[in-house]
């Protein structure tokens, strides 16, 4: 809970799936963005981190493999984290429990934090007026 609290935070959003086990996407754009929707992650009551390479793979600015590679690179500093490159275009995920040792929480915060100014940078190029 305390990592959906930190993300709205954030500026992210939580959306909330219906199916058997209710899961939680970390929103970082809504659908009605001009760039469309785009989460991080979907988070599972059952335990489950899921990154969503799959559906980043057609969102932008997450379409270009060398920003979901600096995604894998950042998630792999978690402890016990180890999701292969070759998981770059799937839906890889790790125990939530890895969340409770040490320094881990506020580590992966700071990546969902990364991720959440990389999905809104072409925010920050409209406002800028020449």
């Amino acid at each position: 809970m305390a990592l959906l609290d930190q993300w709205t935070a954030l500026s992210g959003s939580l959306l909330y799936g219906s199916a058997a086990e209710t899961s939680c996407f970390l929103m970082a754009r809504e659908r009605g963005h001009r760039d469309g929707d785009i989460w991080p992650a979907t988070v599972y009551p059952s335990g489950k981190f899921e990154v969503v390479f799959q559906h980043l793979s057609n969102r932008h600015p997450f379409d270009d493999v060398v920003l979901r590679e600096q995604l894998r690179q950042r998630l792999n500093q978690l402890p016990g984290v180890d999701i292969a490159a070759a998981k770059l275009t799937l839906r890889p995920g790790f125990p939530l429990k890895v969340l409770g040792q040490a320094g881990a929480a506020e580590t992966l915060l700071g990546h969902l934090q990364w991720f959440y100014e990389q999905a809104h940078v072409s925010d920050q190029h409209s406002t800028i007026t020449v």
